[in-house]
C-alpha cells in the first residue's frame, strides 16, 4: 500500500481547494492510504467525515517551535510515508521543510514563478511549473499526473465538506427563529497575516449595502479579530432585527449556517471557500488577488472588481502584501456599494 502524506496548509480555504484533487486521487488510486496534516484545529475539523482521507493529524506547527516540531516529525512521520504532496499555493520554506522531514522518497510540489533557492522548493523531486492563469483547484489537480491520472475539467468535483445530520439540524433550528426573508451571509473580514487585512472591502461600504437592502436579513460571520469590523457595521446599520452577528460557534456549525443562507457576500477569505463547499451562491469582492486562481469554485457566483490597471498585484510568495498605487488600495475602496448590490440582487 502506498502511504501518502499531505503537507498542512495555513488557511482552511487553501485546504478546501485541495479537496477535489484528493478525492480524485483516492477514486483513481483506491489502494493508497492518505494522511492529511493540519496546523490549525479548524482545518482538522473541516476534514472530519471526509471519506477520501484515511487519517487526519493535527499538530500546532505555528506555535510549537522548531525543537518540538522536529521531535514530532521524527517520532510520528519520518520515513513512515512513501509520497509527500505539497499542494498549491504553499510557496514558503516551512512547507517545503515539512515535506523533507517526512523522509518520503517522492516529494511532489510546484516550481513557483516568484521564489528563490532559499524557499527550498527544490526539496521536491517531482515538480510542475506554476501556471498563474489557472484556478488553485485546477493547479492541484495537475499534480495527479505524477500518479498517472488524467482528469478533464468537467470531471473535477466541487470543494469537499461533509456535514453531519446533527449539524444541519442545529442550523435548521436556528433559522426557525429568524424572520422569513432572504438571509444573506456576510464576511467583512480577512486574515490579518502579512498585511492581508488590506484585502478587506471598507466596512463603511458593507454597512451601506445592508442599509440599502432593507428587505433582507444579514448574518455577520467572523472570528474575534474581526469583532471591531462587525460591531461597526451593526452600529452603523442600527437595525438589530435585520443584522445579526454569529458568534460562539464552531467552524462546522458555521458551515451549516452558511449552507442555510440564500447568498454569501465576502472578501477573499476562507469563509468564502467554505460557502462554496456547502453549495451557497457567492458574491466575492476582490482587489489585489488574481480572480483566475481564487474565484468561487463550483457554485453560482459573481466576482466584483474595479478593474484598475494595477490589479491584480498579489502573487503567492512569503512576502507581505503591499500596494504601489499612490491611491492606496484603490482596488478595494473604489468598488462602490451600488455596484455590489446589483450583483447580489441578480443572484438572489
Amino acid at each position: 500500500m502506498e502511504r501518502i502524506v499531505i503537507t498542512p496548509m495555513f488557511g482552511f480555504g487553501d485546504m478546501l481547494m485541495a479537496t477535489p484533487a484528493v478525492r480524485l486521487l483516492k477514486e483513481g488510486r483506491p489502494g493508497v492510504h492518505i494522511t492529511w496534516y493540519a496546523m490549525q484545529k479548524t482545518a482538522a475539523q473541516l476534514l472530519e467525515g471526509n471519506p477520501f482521507v484515511d487519517e487526519v493529524r493535527y499538530f500546532p506547527f505555528l506555535t510549537s517551535g522548531a525543537a518540538a516540531t522536529a521531535a514530532h516529525m521524527i517520532r510520528h512521520a519520518f520515513r513512515r510515508f512513501d509520497t509527500a504532496i505539497t499542494f498549491y499555493p504553499l510557496n514558503r520554506r516551512d512547507y517545503n521543510l515539512f515535506a523533507f522531514m517526512t523522509g518520503a522518497r517522492t516529494r511532489i510540489g510546484f516550481s513557483y514563478a516568484h521564489s528563490t533557492p532559499g524557499y527550498l522548493g527544490w526539496i521536491h523531486n517531482r515538480r510542475l511549473a506554476e501556471d498563474q492563469g489557472l484556478h488553485c483547484v485546477r493547479e492541484n489537480v495537475r499534480l495527479l499526473s505524477f500518479f498517472n491520472l488524467t482528469v478533464n475539467d468537467q470531471s473535477i468535483p466541487g470543494l469537499q465538506l461533509f456535514l453531519t445530520d446533527d449539524e444541519k439540524a442545529r442550523a435548521d433550528a436556528y433559522f426557525t427563529s429568524q424572520p422569513r426573508r432572504p438571509v444573506i451571509g456576510v464576511h467583512a473580514g480577512t486574515s490579518i497575516f502579512k498585511g492581508h487585512a488590506n484585502r478587506r472591502w471598507p466596512k463603511e461600504h458593507f454597512a451601506t449595502l445592508m442599509k440599502s437592502m432593507k428587505e433582507c436579513s444579514f448574518f455577520l460571520f467572523g472570528s474575534q479579530e474581526e469583532d471591531d469590523v462587525n460591531q461597526y457595521i451593526i452600529d452603523a446599520v442600527h437595525e438589530p432585527e435585520r443584522v445579526v452577528r454569529i458568534s460562539g460557534k464552531g467552524i462546522r456549525d458555521v458551515a451549516a449556517l452558511i449552507q442555510k443562507t440564500d447568498l454569501f457576500v465576502s472578501n477573499d477569505s476562507g469563509l468564502m471557500h467554505l460557502a462554496c463547499a456547502v453549495g451557497t451562491p457567492v458574491v466575492e469582492i476582490l482587489g489585489p488577488t488574481n480572480p483566475a486562481f481564487i474565484s468561487p469554485w463550483g457554485v453560482k457566483h459573481r466576482v466584483m472588481r474595479t478593474g484598475i490597471p494595477c490589479s491584480p498585484c498579489f502573487y503567492y510568495s512569503a512576502k507581505p502584501l503591499t500596494c504601489s498605487n499612490p491611491r492606496q488600495w484603490e482596488c478595494m475602496t473604489a468598488l462602490k456599494p451600488d455596484f455590489v448590490e446589483k450583483a447580489v440582487r441578480e443572484l438572489l
